[in-house]
């Protein structure tokens, strides 16, 4: 049996500044046995993902599967993509990425993710109002007059009646509409960090296409808290954090304010966990939030005065949550 390329698909990290082997692409349910129709077969390695068909004695594929949508969701095969990938706020949302506009490149859009019973707030304030939801073509699949006299905030749709896919929900009044981009996708594993919907074009057969799906490395404020034992307060006036690798590596130089305790705010380490039996504290706090890389920032040091305490401090990696380092100087 002859097997040639359909596609790539590589998923990269500022992290690894490259490709990442933190996630894979899942095939649905539905998707693995269009494939195994289509004759086709996927190989992970390495952050890549290779789609490849099987030809017929004359080159051609045993089965031509354009206009066939495979879906595949990114799941974390490490429990460390989520320490250091930047990551939305909303636990609701799902990244679909899609090349249904441009069948040689990726677009991303957030939906609001979906389960059976959908329960959807209404944002217009204005009654009447028409509450229409919609499939991914943009037929009607329901349609709702909502008046004054109903008095609800609230719509309960019964997904599980429908197929699994995109929808779209549309507010309407006499002046204003509002809508909603919705994904009901049921079976997909709740670590899922996106939807890969991959519409197969018959130009694929013929010129191979790459897709890349990049994520953003977790920034954070680095926080160092100097904890000093038998320093008296105007010894530490000479206490200061430095970068000192900036130039070596090419970067940006990283800054850092100089924090009394009575600076700290609510977002700063109460200072009474750390000024126990008469310690001092003082943070250095960098002025921007810092990128997550596999090499990070070398040769941020403490000085105390013209001595070097600390030739460099602790950079948050893969294994650490936060960016916050205690680092403890004492007189003999």
């Amino acid at each position: 049996m002859e097997f040639s390329k359909l596609m790539d698909v590589s998923i990269t990290h500022d992290f690894y500044d490259g490709l990442c082997g933190d996630l894979i692409l899942k095939p649905v349910v539905n998707t693995g046995k269009l494939m195994h129709v289509g004759k086709m077969r996927s190989v992970n390695q390495n952050g890549q993902t290779s789609l490849f068909y099987q030809q017929n004695p004359l080159a051609e594929p045993m089965q031509n599967m354009s206009g066939a949508h495979l879906l595949f969701a990114l799941v974390p095969t490490s429990t460390t993509f989520s320490v250091i990938t930047q990551l939305g706020n909303k636990t609701n949302q799902l990244t679909i990425y899609r090349n249904d506009a441009d069948p040689n490149s990726l677009s991303a859009q957030s939906f609001t993710k979906a389960g059976e019973r959908f329960t959807y707030e209404i944002v217009l304030e204005q009654r009447p109002l028409t509450l229409t939801l919609l499939n991914s073509a943009g037929d009607t699949v329901e349609s709702y007059e909502i008046t004054a006299a109903q008095n609800i905030q609230s719509f309960t749709f019964e997904l599980a009646l429908y197929e699994n896919g995109l929808y779209r929900i549309t507010e309407q009044t006499d002046s204003d509409n509002a809508e909603t981009n919705i994904a009901f996708f049921p079976e997909l594993p709740s670590q899922c960090q996106g939807l890969l919907i991959l519409t197969v074009d018959s130009s694929h057969y013929s010129s191979p296409v790459d897709f890349t799906i990049n994520f953003n490395a977790r920034e954070d404020r680095l926080n160092y808290y100097i904890v000093a034992t038998k320093y008296a307060e105007a010894d530490l006036t000479g206490l200061s954090v430095t970068d000192a690798g900036y130039e070596e590596q090419n970067r940006t130089e990283i800054t850092f304010n100089k924090l009394q305790v009575a600076d700290f705010t609510d977002q700063e380490i109460d200072s009474s966990l750390l000024t126990q039996n008469g310690n001092n504290v003082i943070l250095f706090q960098s002025q921007s939030a810092v990128s997550r890389r596999l090499v990070g920032p070398k040769h941020i040091q403490l000085t105390l005065n013209d001595e070097v305490l600390f030739s460099s401090l602790p950079i948050p990696g893969s294994n650490r949550v936060t960016a916050d380092f205690f680092i403890h100087v004492a007189k003999p």
